[in-house]
């Protein structure tokens, strides 16, 4: 465990894999299995172990999913308690979303689900029914279907608030249910209930940074920036031009301190592990980071070159992206970069900044361990 910590992922699963060995050697003496608790206590331990070691291999850069997946089944497999059963569905499922077996994921988050009202109770305002119901959002969400959505993130939303309640609802997995819901509104076009679940993460997350005495701020920060990213959007989907305006002062100077402190993809110190996985807005950043890349090379002062247009249409399509993708560095990052290049798409002078904006998103996804490889141009010599 303090391998895992300290994020040396080798080394904890070597010793996890130790201990599942020393385990499973105890198996066949009766005596040694006794001592241990016997059978069913045993089974327990060795699942408990197999799925910190699934959780290493979808911890890896790149994840070894189908290690994973082999690790949870077998993990299934044996005898656990109801808790421990719901908690490796819920991993399981975590690994399907990721592979894209979102029909496999809802059934696991089911089963979960399922088990949490047997261990719970059917009406049970618990942390673990909070965090299916949560992924169960994110999968309706990925499929467009909305309503289902609010209606899992509402649900969630009132367990959190309840687990929550000592704290006066300040909590990071508050605010981050109340920007998923804020996204659902917009998507379902009612943009008046938009802005009220954003500006109640707003709040949410003010306060937090009111209260933290610098642990953690590189995470607050980055939400705090997503959040005025799309409450400004939401503000200029409602026409209020000067709302508008004073969220982008906002965001600028949230953007100034945080690169005064040190935080941000570039100079901060993310954890990859913190967040979900992103995996399509992933690729399409990095095809339009490519694309963008390629016509900045290229670019002669003509802003209505082949490789402008098809850049114009990889934004577009990043846009989109970004806009079904959860809160997370991946979509700061992301949303920096789509914004830079459409503004430097407007502006005489396009390859300097335009390769700049590219050299700043290749360092922020380095840092959250997104491999990134620049080939050399033939073309870069062409208009220094």
């Amino acid at each position: 465990v303090v391998e895992e910590k300290k994020h040396n992922l080798d080394s904890a699963s070597e010793f996890l894999r130790r201990a599942l060995d020393i385990r499973l050697g105890l198996e066949d003496d009766d005596e040694a299995a006794a001592a241990v608790g016997g059978g069913r206590i045993f089974q327990a331990d060795c699942a408990s172990t197999l799925h910190q070691i699934a959780a290493l291999e979808v911890a890896r850069k790149p994840p070894c999913l189908d290690k994973a997946e082999e690790l949870l089944q077998e993990a299934l497999g044996l005898s656990m308690s109801i808790g421990q059963r719901a908690a490796t569905l819920k991993q399981l499922a975590r690994v399907a979303i990721r592979r894209g077996d979102l029909d496999d994921a809802e059934r696991s988050l089911g089963l979960a689900l399922e088990l949490y009202i047997e261990l719970y109770g059917e009406n049970a305002l618990h942390v673990n029914v909070a965090a299916v119901k949560f992924q169960q959002g994110a999968l309706a969400f990925q499929r467009k279907q909305f309503e289902e959505a609010w209606i899992f993130y509402s649900e969630c939303l009132k367990a959190r608030r309840h687990v929550y309640a000592y704290l006066q609802g300040n909590h990071l997995e508050i605010s981050t249910v109340l920007h998923e819901l804020g996204r659902v509104a917009l998507s379902q076009c009612r943009k008046t209930k938009a802005r009220e679940m954003l500006l109640d993460e707003r709040d949410v997350l003010d306060r937090l940074h009111e209260m933290s005495a610098g642990r953690g701020q590189h995470i607050l920060q980055a939400r705090r920036l997503a959040n005025l990213t799309w409450l400004h959007k939401c503000a200029k989907e409602m026409g209020d031009d000067d709302e508008a305006d004073k969220i982008a002062s906002d965001r600028s100077v949230l953007k100034r301190e945080m690169q005064r402190e040190g935080h941000g993809a570039r100079h901060g110190s993310f954890d990859a592990s913190e967040w979900p996985e992103t995996p399509a807005l992933q690729r399409e950043t990095l095809k339009c980071r490519s694309i963008a890349r390629k016509a900045a090379l290229d670019c002669a002062g003509n802003g209505d070159s082949e490789d402008m247009e098809k850049l114009r249409i990889s934004l577009q399509r990043l846009s989109r992206e970004i806009g079904r993708s959860p809160n997370c560095p991946l979509q700061i990052a992301a949303s920096r970069f789509e914004e830079t290049i459409s503004e430097v798409l407007t502006s005489s002078e396009k390859r300097r900044p335009m390769l700049k904006a590219c050299d700043d998103l290749r360092d922020a996804l380095r840092h959250l361990g997104v491999r990134v490889h620049d080939t050399v141009s033939q073309s870069r010599g062409r208009g220094n």
